[in-house]
């Protein structure tokens, strides 16, 4: 029984030991400490005296891809700001703040139009859901900072975010063009995917390529690569592409006489080349718009007898179109009224090599197509310029928006259709 009342009376001094021990530990506060800590990543994000370059990923998957923003921290708790986004030679300056919270956090706490573009819950173009937009960060948790270097993390998102300095000789217009020449080239949709003998397609949405290639036992292998631009013709990769047993960090990339891109790196083989649209196929999908100045002289001859049945039984020509794969698609209204009678006749297609297609009337329609084609004379004349087979010629052929039908057996009918809708053809 002593030796139990000689540990009782023995645990205070124990107690007490330790508490000394804990005030050794911590001479300061924890608000002290985080004072020196704020206090440290003040002078580094002030030290780069021609600003930073800010590598920006939004939303949580990076599904957008990744931007080059410009900051410099200026006294008084002000920061400049350029994107690649915006005009190269435009700024806005606005208020931020380094805070204690559940760390470090510098929040750029006042609106700056330039920077809150990524997280503003309505985007100014219309990118995103419409109540969180891009899903961006504008509050970032310091992880660690140097002269060389600062990484942080997005405290919505906890994307990485990384700044470097900008060379203290360098202009800002001058080198925020080179980011937007290099990301202007970028424009290709679909890719072919080579690796020595492995092969795939890779698709693109903003800055993220979706790859779809054959893995172990045919199994379809799908990966989401998101990137961002740099200013020397290369994507560098949020995280490393991991394919085929590969790494890759970064690809540069180039651009042929017909724009076709092609990314690449040496090391692992890894190429993307941009594959073109095949232009019978872009002609099938979507709708395609008729304007009387686009006709040809066969063109506009059927034209202006289909326009004399119009007028007779006191209607308009309101639209015109190739469509739904492929119908001849069109809009009627009375004059003096506002009704638009839609109506379709029917039409089949046979897809020749890429640039060549054979368009065939098939009588079907439905019933305002059927009512029009009995009842309005002359109306079937809209449609002859149609029949044939066609050579055709886009205006772009990355991303045509015009496409030109020529009929090899009759030079004299040839037509421009325009993706962009047309209305009162006539009139066009």
């Amino acid at each position: 029984m002593k030796k139990k009342y000689l540990i009782w009376i023995l645990l205070p001094f124990i107690f007490q030991s330790c508490l000394m021990d804990d005030k050794d530990l911590f001479p300061e506060s924890a608000a002290d400490r985080m004072n020196t800590v704020l206090k440290h990543h003040q002078e580094i994000l002030m030290g780069a005296t021609n600003g930073w370059i800010l590598e920006y990923f939004p939303e949580k998957k990076q599904s957008y891809g990744g931007y080059t923003l410009f900051v410099k921290f200026e006294p008084h708790d002000m920061v400049t700001v350029a994107s690649e986004l915006y005009k190269a030679d435009q700024t806005e300056t606005s208020m931020y703040q380094l805070i204690g919270d559940s760390g470090p956090v510098l929040t750029f706490n006042t609106h700056n139009t330039l920077l809150h573009y990524f997280s503003d819950p309505h985007n100014p173009d219309g990118i995103g859901p419409g109540d969180s937009g891009m899903g961006g960060d504008y509050e970032f948790l310091m992880l660690e900072s140097t002269p060389e270097k600062v990484t942080m993390k997005g405290k919505k998102t906890g994307n990485r975010i990384v700044m470097t300095p900008i060379a203290s000789d360098a202009n800002w217009t001058d080198l925020m063009k080179d980011y937007q020449l290099a990301a202007a080239k970028i424009k290709g949709k679909k890719y072919k995917l080579s690796m020595g003998e492995l092969e795939g397609t890779a698709l693109a949405s903003y800055r993220t390529f979706n790859i779809t290639y054959p893995g172990d036992n045919a199994v379809i292998e799908m990966i989401t690569a998101s990137y961002r631009v740099l200013s020397s013709n290369e994507i560098e990769f949020y995280e490393p592409l991991k394919i085929g047993g590969k790494e890759i960090t970064k690809m540069k990339f180039s651009v042929d006489a017909d724009g076709v891109i092609t990314f690449t790196d040496v090391q692992s083989g890894l190429s993307l080349v941009e594959l073109l649209p095949v232009l019978n196929q872009e002609l099938v999908k979507g709708s395609w718009y008729f304007a009387y100045s686009k006709l040809g002289t066969y063109g506009k001859q059927c034209w202006d007898l289909a326009k004399t049945g119009l007028d007779a039984i006191g209607e308009q020509l309101y639209s015109a179109a190739l469509t739904n794969g492929i119908s001849f698609a069109f809009g009627c209204v009375p004059n003096g009224a506002s009704t638009n009678y839609k109506g379709i006749l029917g039409f089949s297609y046979q897809l020749i090599d890429i640039d060549q297609i054979k368009l065939s009337y098939t009588g079907t329609s439905d019933n305002n197509g059927g009512y029009y084609y009995k009842n309005s004379p002359n109306f079937p004349q809209l449609i002859n310029p149609l029949v044939g087979q066609f050579k055709l010629i886009a205006n772009d052929k990355k991303n045509p928006t015009t496409i030109q039908l020529q009929d090899i057996a009759k030079p004299e009918n040839v037509y421009v259709l325009s993706r962009s809708a047309v209305y009162w053809p006539y009139n066009k």
